[in-house]
Formats: structure tokens, sequence, C-alpha cells
């Protein structure tokens, strides 16, 4: 899929599943995976309009779900 710019492809669903799971295999710690995707999520938030404040607070939530998750299993 690809924004209405034509610029920005979106991450695949495969993409995506293949991150989560080298976070919970402990292959990419958290400061890291946060560092890395920290850019990306910039891209994306500029282009749905999402305030730069809320950038960190997503990325440590979802991180910190993953993280949740994993504890339960």
């Amino acid at each position: 899929m690809i924004f209405a710019t034509g610029k920005h492809p979106l991450p695949t669903k495969q993409a995506i599943i293949q991150h989560i799971k080298a976070i919970y295999t402990g292959m990419i710690s958290q400061q890291q995976d946060k560092q890395k995707a920290r850019p990306e999520y910039d891209k994306y938030r500029r282009i749905i309009d999402i305030p730069s404040s809320q950038v960190d607070k997503d990325l440590t939530d979802v991180l910190k779900l993953l993280n949740d998750k994993q504890n339960k299993k």
C-alpha cells in the first residue's frame, strides 16, 4: 500500500511480524527498537499528522504492551 503522496510505502504485515518476533526473542533491545523505530515513526507521523509529543509515548506504550504480553506466557 502507498500513501497518497506515492512516496511512503507502509511496512508489510510480514515485516511487522518479523520485527515483533525480534523484540520477543531478544534479538534487539527495547532501546535499540525505539531508536530504530523513531525515524520511521516520525516519517509516517508527519503524513498522518500525529502530534510530535505523542511519538515517544506511543513507542513506549507499544513496547510495554509487548513486554506485558510476553511476561504473561
